[in-house]
């Protein structure tokens, strides 16, 4: 998701058609992506999942950015081992301090790599 992206929820108005976009199944794809291969989506999906009951069209856009980034980089994917196997646990976290527009709320994220990453 690009840098600066504050995704709000829609109005009665902005609403998106659910027989004309399929969200959803848009989502849900992205979430089982994210959870299988593509960890580096995983952030903006949890964003787009918090929209799911009421979609908007800038939700949309937001999602199709996501698959235009994978399409952009589909040679990416977990690796394992390497040169770098025996170094034991690392572990990086980050946090977004009250980056919900809606309830201000904060979104922390961690990984971690066992016996080396790529």
């Amino acid at each position: 998701m690009a840098e600066g992206t504050h995704l709000a929820q829609a109005s009665l108005e902005e609403r998106l058609d659910r027989e004309r976009y399929p969200y959803s199944e848009l989502i849900g794809s992205l979430l089982y992506i994210s959870g299988c291969t593509r960890p580096d989506i995983s952030q903006a999906v949890g964003v787009l999942t918090r929209h799911m009951a009421k979609p908007a069209k800038e939700h949309w856009k937001a999602a199709k950015e996501v698959v235009r980034y994978l399409l952009g980089t589909a040679d990416f994917g977990l690796a394992f081992g390497g040169e770098r196997a025996a170094e034991g646990l690392l572990g990086f976290c980050d946090a977004d301090h009250a980056g919900c527009v809606d309830t201000r709320r904060s979104t922390t994220g961690y990984v971690f790599s066992v016996h080396g990453w790529q």
